[in-house]
């Protein structure tokens, strides 16, 4: 198996596109895909559940309304039995003979006062229950009127949150697409043998920029998917999955020329002075030893039907193959110098 370093750039870039859009769910391209292909599913279930739960919430209710009325019943009844003996006793006491003038006239008073207070109080004790029953019931009665409405409600913040993944999934299907596959080739990539080396996001900056005099072009820094170092040379690796439709229509810039850029500018880093030591490391006996590169540009989904200059357009099925035709031109100590160079400029 192959060794690889760095995780891929296009998942490094859309991971960072979910969090702006306040998505952290995703860790993987496969869990991008699987969310997609179960998003239907998944909305249905939530509505389930919480329709299990709404029907679940209105027979536990229904049983508590009769249980609440039941506490009610007993507590107004115990409280106006408690309210009438205190009447009947200071009644009673406003009578008895032995009592003072002043004591019958405070007991009567005390008598009056809580037959007037009487509703009152009965009030103060079983109103607090009563609008708790009140509740309990209007309640009740939306769920049986309104159980549809009801499941919607519930269900609405969790749908938010699954349409709104689903929105921002959707807005970035490009990138989704470029990391499947890249994906593709690092699986095909890994089956190379221990003795290959793959760089995946490789990125570089030129303090002093390339001048590329075949096209006039001054080249400031390069990003590439794959760089791979091994015994049959070096191969800088472009992917894109793209469909039949872009192919013919999408793009206004062309990926060959992406590649050439890329080729160009890391031949240059590998074989001149601007690779600050990396062609000092490769020494033959006669002097320094070119390093080859070739550009690959991988199509994960449709392939054109043409053939292009300096560049080699493959599918990630045939990439393997192609590394693994040319004949070993490099040592395992070059090879491991060229991967540790271009890792630490």
């Amino acid at each position: 198996m192959a060794h690889l370093y760095n995780s891929i750039g296009s998942l490094t870039y859309l991971k960072s596109e979910l969090r702006k859009e306040g998505v952290y769910e995703f860790g993987s391209v496969k869990e991008i895909q699987e969310f997609i292909a179960n998003f239907d599913a998944r909305r249905n279930q939530i509505i389930d559940q919480n329709e299990q739960f709404i029907l679940h919430e209105r027979t536990d209710l229904g049983e508590r309304v009769g249980y609440k009325q039941e506490e009610l019943d007993e507590l107004r009844e115990a409280t106006l039995l408690r309210l009438q003996a205190e009447i009947d006793l200071w009644s009673q006491k406003s009578k008895e003979p032995e009592f003072s003038r002043i004591a019958k006239l405070l007991a009567g008073f005390k008598s009056w006062y809580c037959r007037k207070r009487f509703h009152a109080r009965l009030r103060a004790v079983v109103s607090a229950p009563e609008l708790e029953l009140d509740q309990m019931k209007e309640r009740l009665n939306y769920l049986e009127l309104h159980l549809n409405l009801a499941v919607r409600e519930r269900s609405h913040s969790e749908l938010a949150t699954l349409d709104h993944t689903k929105q921002v999934v959707d807005s970035l299907s490009s990138l989704i697409a470029g990391c499947i596959g890249e994906q593709r080739v690092v699986r095909a990539l890994e089956q190379l043998g221990p003795e290959y080396h793959v760089i995946n996001d490789f990125t570089k900056s030129f303090s002093k920029a390339l001048y590329n005099k075949q096209t006039g072009e001054y080249i400031q820094s390069i990003q590439m998917d794959h760089v791979v170092v091994g015994p049959t040379g070096v191969f800088l690796i472009e992917t894109k999955h793209w469909s039949t439709e872009t192919l013919k229509f999408g793009r206004a810039w062309s990926p060959v020329k992406q590649v050439q850029r890329g080729g160009y500018a890391l031949f240059t880093l590998l074989n001149t002075d601007y690779g600050k030591g990396i062609v000092g490391r490769i020494q033959h006996r006669w002097g320094h030893v070119k390093i080859p590169v070739r550009n690959v540009l991988v199509m994960t989904n449709k392939m054109p039907t043409q053939e292009f200059q300096y560049v080699k357009v493959l599918s990630h099925q045939n990439l393997v193959s192609y590394i693994e035709y040319f004949k070993p031109v490099l040592g395992p100590e070059e090879v491991v110098k060229i991967k540790e160079g271009l890792m630490e400029w």
